[in-house]
């Protein structure tokens, strides 16, 4: 008789807890489409403020002429610097080896 009683308590539970999931799922698409409203309303803003405050095409391209000369003025001081570097490489690297070949013969 007690396992009669737990199982139909069980199972009206079980019952319960699916009404209260299906309350639950049919509530969650109005959270869903208030969440989906606001990124709208969030790209929309954003759009508006990318129409208006972008930047011209004149504006665009002085900035890469300036980048350009920049670089170049750039290359211009790093090339000897990373040509001398490399030769003092070199030369370490050689006479290390050359060293190490000595002491190994």
């Amino acid at each position: 008789m007690k396992v009669f009683a737990l199982a139909i308590l069980l199972v009206s539970v079980c019952c319960m807890e699916g009404t209260v999931v299906r309350r639950q799922a049919e509530q969650a698409p109005a959270e869903a489409s208030d969440v989906v409203q606001q990124v709208q309303n969030y790209l929309n803003s954003l759009s508006d403020y990318f129409k208006k405050e972008f930047v011209p095409q004149e504006k665009i391209e002085e900035f890469k002429a300036q980048t350009m000369a920049y670089v170049q003025r750039a290359q211009e001081h790093v090339t000897p610097v990373a040509e001398q570097l490399r030769d003092q490489a070199t030369q370490f690297f050689t006479s290390l080896m050359s060293t190490i070949q000595k002491k190994t013969k």
